[in-house]
């Protein structure tokens, strides 16, 4: 009978994991299936990644990460590493047109994987499902995830929660996972600053409930990982330090003047910022793309104080029980959530006040915080009903003079069943989100400039040879000025697609200071003018004038 009944189970976690693996990797599947047929173009930031990701092979390989908004006179700060053009520089090279947009949903896919992965190891099929339906969460709050996801914002929070999940693995004493925690934050911190303030606490707070959740005499098996472990941070983060011994100033230095000479937001208004993450009505349950910028702001400045103290209390007394308890692997996901929650209140706490516009996606972190904070508080309640059925069902047989039984609770079939059916109910809104962004200002405006760059390429390619020249691109009325930001993005996209094609296009120093000299200006070369007299772009030649050199560094 028990080999009977057992093979059903068998088969319906077997089932469940599939089902998990689906659910998590269905957000990037339709985001570049949408982008594919919408025409997609790299262009401003997402120019810059694969202008950089193609530079890695050459003399010219970066050695930090996305330029940042500090950019007053004499100050450039950068995020911390390169790894993200590491992961899309074969990409790029094998279709410099598209690889971007593939390479980065591909691996975001794997970070997803790796999430439903070590969810299964802390917590088998439940765990699995549980940690993929965090993506089609995230996506539908941020769509700009799966349609952007080369955008350093979206792929690192794709690793900062697969972050997250090696960091309950190898918490609960899986050792094996200590290297995948490593890779998966520095790829995370690397991405963008907000991710980083939370990766050092997250991995000294997994190693050290991992070291005590094994035995004293088995601890040197740690030995093997540690090593492992020890040889990738090395890998990921020597750029980094040669390029803070090397550099005038070096990158940290230079982060470090950047966040140290502003006014910033504050400690009050930071633990508020976490409460819209954790409280009753998180952000993370809205769609954000949609949100007017003000009232998110609004939302970030007022957020509940009360629920972030409450929800803060409530997983330090649910990790100091449950570790107490035995039930390593729920204190170690309260613990995870805790380093995460604090990240984000010093990330916010420290951040510019006058720079509101990249909060928008700074706070990124606050939802993989929140969401993971709601998961541990249910796993929590859900263990706390668990142990009081049990503890009633001892107590009645022994009223009863019946030898105490387990029982034959039915929680674990249910629970998958209701698990599988919200995953696949929340993978099946992802695509109609994702179809319904068509209508999205912001989309509507990635299309126009699209269409735009290659216009202006088509107006070029007349003028071009295979000699440098320097672009300047007149800001084109038919678009929106975005403070200017629109022509930055065009200016962008348009170099990298003449690129694509072999051409040497150059920019003023200001737009190329984001990828380096080799994209800036060179002394007495070409110079075209793009212009739009009749709403059509018109490139015309003018004769080589006396650029100033490129600063180096």
């Amino acid at each position: 009978m028990a080999t009977t009944g057992g093979r059903p189970r068998r088969v319906a976690a077997h089932v469940a994991v599939v089902v998990a693996y689906l659910v998590a990797l269905a957000p990037f599947a339709g985001g570049a299936v949408l982008d594919a047929t919408r025409g997609w173009l790299p262009y401003g930031d997402d120019a810059v990644i694969s202008w950089r990701a193609a530079d890695v092979l050459s003399t010219h390989g970066p050695l930090v990460g996305q330029i940042t908004l500090d950019r007053s006179p004499g100050h450039t700060a950068f995020d911390l590493g390169p790894l993200l053009y590491w992961l899309l520089t074969v990409p790029v090279h094998l279709d410099p047109a598209h690889g971007t947009l593939w390479g980065a949903a591909l691996w975001c896919a794997v970070a997803a994987g790796v999430t439903v992965t070590a969810g299964r190891a802390v917590g088998g099929p439940m765990g699995a499902l549980a940690a993929a339906a965090v993506f089609p969460v995230l996506a539908l709050a941020l769509p700009e995830m799966p349609l952007d996801p080369a955008w350093n914002p979206s792929i690192g929070l794709c690793w900062y929660v697969a972050m997250a999940a090696c960091a309950v693995a190898v918490g609960s004493g899986r050792r094996r996972w200590l290297p995948a925690l490593v890779t998966a934050g520095s790829i995370a911190a690397q991405c963008h600053l907000s991710f980083a303030v939370a990766v050092p606490g997250v991995v000294a707070v997994a190693l050290g409930l991992g070291l005590a959740a094994t035995p004293a005499g088995t601890r040197r098996s740690w030995r093997g990982p540690v090593l492992v472990t020890t040889a990738i941070g090395v890998a990921c983060w020597t750029p980094t330090v040669i390029q803070q011994l090397t550099g005038r100033p070096g990158n940290l230095t230079a982060i470090l003047q950047g966040t140290g000479g502003h006014h910033v937001i504050g400690w009050l208004d930071a633990v508020r910022a976490l409460g819209t993450a954790v409280g009753p009505h998180p952000l993370w349950t809205q769609q954000l793309a949609t949100m007017p910028f003000f009232t998110f702001i609004g939302a970030i400045v007022q957020g509940d104080l009360g629920a972030a103290v409450v929800v803060t209390v409530l997983l330090l007394a649910m990790a100091i029980g449950a570790l107490r308890s035995h039930h390593t692997s729920l204190g170690a996901a309260a613990a995870v959530a805790l380093a995460l929650d604090a990240g984000v209140v010093v990330s916010v706490a420290r951040f510019p006040s006058g720079q509101f516009l990249a909060l928008h996606y700074t706070l990124r972190s606050a939802d993989a915080a929140g969401i993971l904070s709601w998961l541990v508080l249910t796993w929590g309640g859900i263990t706390g009903c668990q142990a009081a059925v049990r503890w009633r069902h001892a107590h009645r047989q022994q009223r009863l003079g019946r030898p105490a039984t387990a029982g034959h609770p039915r929680w674990r079939q249910v629970g998958t069943i209701a698990l599988i059916g919200a995953s696949l109910a929340a993978a099946a809104s992802v695509p109609a989100s994702l179809a319904a962004e068509r209508d999205d200002p912001s989309l509507a405006l990635a299309a126009r400039i699209s269409a735009q760059a290659r216009a202006i390429d088509t107006a070029m390619r007349p003028v071009l040879g295979r000699q440098p020249v320097q672009m300047t691109i007149v800001p084109d009325p038919a678009l929106p000025t975005l403070e200017g930001l629109s022509n930055v993005l065009l200016t962008l996209g348009v170099a990298w697609l003449a690129r694509t094609q072999g051409y040497d296009v150059r920019m003023s120093a200001w737009y190329a200071a984001g990828i380096g000299p080799q994209a800036g200006p060179l002394p007495g070369i070409r110079q075209v003018r793009v212009t739009f007299p009749r709403g059509r772009p018109v490139a015309t030649l003018v004769p080589g004038q006396s650029a100033p050199a490129p600063r180096s560094g």
